[in-house]
């Protein structure tokens, strides 16, 4: 099981997210994000969790351990949340245009990634 500083590390890794993103977003130094993913801080101050789980798109819960991520894989970043609402707003004719654009790039991709 991970450690909740281990937690906070990869969740920031996850969401590509540098120590200094997440040191802007809660108001604190970059080198206080580095000691909440190191060992050097035995206990996190439980005032900074909640804030913290909410720059890390996650919750508390999480953080400390009692619960795990329903989908690690599938942790929507927010320019992928608003092109996930604006498909839903779309018609099929629209959904079924940008599926097809989407399925053409993988391929795409796909096989220059060969």
């Amino acid at each position: 099981m991970k450690t909740i500083q281990e937690r906070i590390k990869s969740r920031r890794q996850q969401l590509k997210l540098t120590l200094e993103d997440v040191a802007n977003a809660l108001g604190v130094n970059k080198t206080t994000v580095m000691r909440y993913e190191s060992e050097s801080i035995k206990k996190l101050p439980t005032d900074i969790v909640p804030p913290l789980a909410k720059v890390l798109k996650c919750t508390p819960q999480y953080l400390m351990g009692w619960e795990e991520l329903e989908n690690d894989s599938y942790i929507l970043t927010d320019h992928e949340r608003e092109h996930l609402d604006i498909y839903r707003f779309l018609d099929d004719k629209g959904q079924h245009t940008v599926d097809t654009v989407a399925q053409m790039e993988y391929e795409r991709v796909k096989k220059d990634n060969k």
